[in-house]
């Protein structure tokens, strides 16, 4: 089961946060990191230990079913948001970063964004074939 977020105000999500309550945790930047672009920046969301709380709780729920035995966190949000995703799931951690940060053998994954392309690697470890792995972005 995946997560999903409705944009019905009223919806109470867990604790005594609503979902416009979250949404506003999250502070908007126009134009930024070009114009006709709007960065979501999410330092006020992790100064929030309730909404931090809400948003670590609510993804390990929605997956807790899903056996899930590697957490992907993608450079830097994933990070921040992984790393203790994985800690309640039971699951391995790793840490995905741009081309030319790790010292190793990389798998790569290319992902389009809204003003262009990047390159995401992990390092190759020996997975099990039947692994299954979360990406962390939010």
């Amino acid at each position: 089961m995946k997560p999903s977020i409705s944009t019905n105000p009223t919806l109470v999500l867990k604790n005594s946060l609503t979902l416009m309550d979250l949404k506003s945790i999250i502070r908007d930047i126009p134009d930024f990191p070009k114009p006709g672009i709007v960065f979501r920046d999410i330092t006020t969301l992790l100064q929030n230990p309730e909404g931090l709380r809400y948003i670590i709780d609510h993804f390990s729920d929605a997956y807790s079913d899903q056996r899930i035995d590697y957490v992907l966190g993608i450079e830097s949000r994933g990070f921040i948001f992984g790393a203790p995703l994985a800690y309640k799931l039971g699951a391995g951690f790793v840490p995905v970063r741009k081309a030319g940060k790790l010292p190793a053998q990389t798998y790569s994954i290319e992902y389009e964004l809204e003003y262009g392309t990047i390159v995401w690697k992990f390092i190759k470890m020996l997975f099990n074939r039947e692994a299954k792995f979360l990406s962390s972005m939010i």
